[in-house]
C-alpha cells in the first residue's frame, strides 16, 4: 500500500505501508538459557509461551497483517504510535525509549540484480524478551539460530540485550558485503573509464553515485541510533553489552568514511570521464581543422583556375593542368610536414 492512504489517518492507525514480501505471517519464538534452547512455530500470538526466568527471542517474519501487529501490541503493551511505525516501512532508522521496552528500526540491506534492496527491520527490547520483524519470508537472521545451538555461544550466556546487539550487528555486516561489491564495481567502472573510454560510463558513475548516497541515508541516521542506544542509561542495556555497541558505532563510522571515499572517488572518475570525453572531440575537431586548412589553399587555387575569364594565357597551355595538380599535391606535402614539426599531428 501506497503512504498516500495514510494521509489523513488518525495517529496510531494500523495501515501497512510498502511492499507486501510474504504470503503469510510466520512467527518462531526462541526461549533459552545458558543451558538449552527452545524453538518453537507459532501459529497465533495467543500461543506465544511464557519464558519464565528464562530469555525469549521472538522472530516475526511479515508485517503486513494488521491483526497479528495488534495482538502484539494487547499482549506486550505496545503503543500504538509503535505499532504504525512497524507497519510502515518508510521509517528512518531511530531509537524511541518506553518505560518497559526499547523500540529500534534497523534497515537491512541486500543486493539485488545489480542494485541495492532495503528491508525494513523493526526490534523491540523488553528485560528479558526481544522482538523482531522483518518485512520478508526469507529471515535474515539465521546466523542467530546457529549461535544459539552453540555449545559455548555467548547468546546463550548473555541476556536479550545482547541479542538485539547480535541482530543489529548481523545488520551491519550486511553493511560490508554491500560496500565491498560496489567497491569492486568502482574498480572495473575505473579501468572500463580510464583504459576503454566506454562512452557508457557516465550512467554507471551516475547509478554508483545514487547506491551511495542511499547507503550513507540508511548508514548515517543508524550512527546515531545506536551512539544514543550506548549512552541511553537503560537498564534494558547491560553494561556488559556496551563494549559491543560501541563496537557497531566504530564499524558504522568506518563504513561512512569509506562511502565519503567511494563518492571522491566517482567524482573523480566522472571528471576523468568527462576531460575523456573533452578530449576526444577535440581529437576529431583538430582532424577536421587539419583538413579543412588543407583545402583551403587547394580551393584558392582551383578557385582561381575556375575563373571564366576569356584572357588567361595559362589555360592554353599544354601543361597547365598536370603541373596545377602537381602544385596542389606539393602544397599538401609541405603542409603536413610543418603541422609534423609542429607536433600537431
Amino acid at each position: 500500500m501506497s503512504s498516500a492512504k495514510k494521509i489523513g489517518s488518525p495517529p496510531g492507525t494500523l495501515v501497512h505501508v510498502g511492499k507486501k514480501r510474504t504470503h503469510d505471517v510466520r512467527i518462531t519464538q526462541y526461549i533459552y538459557d545458558k543451558e538449552s534452547v527452545e524453538k518453537y512455530a507459532i501459529g497465533s500470538v495467543d500461543d506465544i509461551r511464557d519464558p519464565g526466568k528464562r530469555n525469549s527471542w521472538i522472530d516475526v517474519s511479515g508485517i503486513h497483517d494488521m491483526d497479528i501487529i495488534e495482538k502484539f501490541g494487547a499482549r506486550y503493551d505496545i503503543h500504538s504510535l509503535v505499532l504504525e511505525d512497524i507497519m510502515n516501512t518508510h521509517q528512518r532508522p531511530k531509537l524511541e525509549e518506553y518505560e518497559d521496552y526499547l523500540f529500534i528500526v534497523l534497515k537491512g540491506l541486500s543486493a539485488i540484480d545489480g542494485g541495492i534492496e532495503l528491508e525494513q527491520v523493526s526490534l523491540l527490547l523488553f528485560h528479558n524478551l526481544a522482538i523482531t520483524f522483518q518485512e520478508g519470508e526469507e529471515t535474515m537472521f539465521s546466523n542467530l539460530e546457529e549461535r544459539l545451538n552453540a555449545p559455548k555461544g555467548k547468546l546463550k550466556k548473555y541476556g536479550s540485550d545482547y541479542l538485539a546487539y547480535a541482530a543489529i550487528d548481523i545488520i551491519v555486516d550486511g553493511y560490508f558485503i554491500i560496500l565491498e561489491n560496489l567497491a569492486e564495481k568502482i574498480q572495473c567502472l575505473e579501468r572500463e573509464v580510464i583504459v576503454e573510454m566506454s562512452e557508457e560510463g557516465l550512467v554507471k558513475i551516475q547509478r554508483l553515485k545514487n547506491e551511495l548516497t542511499e547507503l550513507r541515508k540508511t548508514i548515517y541516521p543508524l550512527r546515531e541510533v545506536m551512539s544514543k542506544l550506548e549512552k541511553t542509561g537503560s537498564d534494558l542495556i547491560k553494561d556488559s553489552t556496551d563494549i559491543y555497541l560501541r563496537d557497531v558505532y566504530d564499524h558504522l563510522v568506518q563504513i561512512l568514511e569509506a562511502i565519503e571515499t567511494y563518492r571522491e572517488m566517482l567524482s573523480g572518475l566522472l571528471e576523468i570521464h568527462l576531460s575523456n570525453m573533452s578530449n576526444k572531440m577535440n581529437e576529431v575537431m583538430k582532424i577536421l581543422t587539419i583538413i579543412a586548412t588543407i583545402f583551403i589553399p587547394l580551393s584558392f587555387i582551383t578557385g582561381v583556375f575556375g575563373m571564366n575569364f576569356v584572357y588567361m594565357p595559362e589555360l592554353q597551355w599544354k601543361y597547365s593542368y598536370p603541373l596545377t595538380l602537381a602544385a596542389m599535391f606539393l602544397i599538401v606535402i609541405v603542409m603536413l610536414l610543418f603541422f609534423r614539426k609542429k607536433r600537431w599531428i
